[in-house]
């Protein structure tokens, strides 16, 4: 027999293992607090920023790839993931009033509630 085969068969015996199932919860947001921060302009972004909130809730994912924070159509320039139930974003100086807080988890589920970012 060939290594090439053997390999495959030694391979093929070691994994039994059936992949892990994706966690589809849908994320919620219970609260949103907004604290005002010295505006400042990002290294990695021409934007201005000069509020950073915190979004807690529950079911958030993370990964190199999201989540993601909008307020109305405009991304937020910074998101940390703290935990499943914490999402800290930075708001850019632009967005002001009654807005859309978006957070969309990496397998593309979506939480959103209307805050005042003033």
């Amino acid at each position: 027999m060939s290594r090439a085969f053997l390999f495959f068969l030694a391979l093929s015996a070691c994994s039994t293992t059936e992949p892990a199932a994706l966690d589809l919860s849908e994320p919620q947001i219970s609260d949103v607090e907004v604290r005002r921060i010295d505006p400042v302009t990002l290294k990695h972004t021409p934007v201005e920023v000069d509020r950073e909130v915190t979004i807690r809730g529950g079911d958030f994912s993370g990964t190199a790839f999201g989540p993601w924070v909008h307020f109305g159509e405009i991304e937020a320039p910074s998101v940390r993931i703290l935990d499943a139930n914490t999402v800290v974003a930075l708001v850019p100086s632009e967005v002001h009033g009654m807005t859309a807080v978006r957070v969309t988890n990496p397998d593309q589920a979506v939480a959103e509630v209307r805050v005042d970012l003033q």
